[in-house]
């Protein structure tokens, strides 16, 4: 095996493991997007909730 095709398959080795760790990161990265867009659906809801439940408490405290 000479220098130059040890040098091509050392380089062809590189590719494959960079695009494999790059692959993952894609797949991390729209992990994380999807779990954000799901954390920020349920703080929605909390506050939409909270905010309904302290109007119903104002309107209580006014009727006592």
């Amino acid at each position: 095996m000479t220098i130059d095709l040890i040098t091509v398959e050392c380089l062809r080795g590189r590719l494959l493991a960079e695009r494999q760790v790059s692959r993952s990161a894609k797949e991390e990265a729209e992990l994380i997007t999807r779990r954000m867009k799901e954390l920020e659906k349920h703080l929605k809801e909390e506050i939409r909730l909270r905010e309904k439940t302290e109007k119903r408490l104002k309107f209580l405290m006014k009727k006592a």
